[in-house]
């Protein structure tokens, strides 16, 4: 088994360390409309740069494949067939980066609920261009409770 962490999900909270001069000396400023996370800006050497979003289930589970032959194709989509489920568990295995980190936290969160993901339906936030309609309806939904996916 690989010995690498499965995923780091930093928030806010932690006081991120610049990273040109290293100093936690740091301020960061949210920007929760535009499509940057938040800003972050060193007090010691000026130096500012972008942060990355924590991650979520619900962030995962629209999460958009970039490759692939389920290109165009939700994480959460992808999670209604067996045969996409077993992609994703390859994808956890073997991928870092987006795809690895979204596939693990969706199969964690579908461990951890154990639902029917038969009934799951999806809204998805990706382009038209990009979207795969499995079952020809363009109106799902996805909603998400402390108990799970409904």
């Amino acid at each position: 088994m690989d010995s690498r962490p499965l995923y780091r999900n930093p928030t806010v909270a932690e006081t991120p360390r610049c990273p040109r001069c290293q100093s936690a000396d740091v301020a960061i400023e949210l920007h929760p409309d535009g499509p940057h996370h938040a800003l972050g800006r060193c007090r010691q050497c000026a130096h500012a740069w972008w942060l990355k979003a924590p991650w979520t289930v619900e962030r995962a589970l629209r999460f958009v494949m970039p490759f692939g032959i389920h290109r165009g194709r939700t994480i959460g989509e992808l999670l209604r067939c067996e045969d996409g489920r077993d992609y994703l568990g390859w994808v956890s295995r073997n991928l870092r980066g987006n795809p690895g980190i979204a596939a693990r936290i969706a199969l964690d969160s579908l461990a951890e609920t154990c639902f029917d993901v038969s009934d799951v339906s999806l809204h998805r936030n990706a382009p038209p261009a990009a979207r795969h309609e499995p079952t020809g309806h363009a109106d799902d939904a996805l909603t998400l409770t402390p108990e799970g996916i409904v």
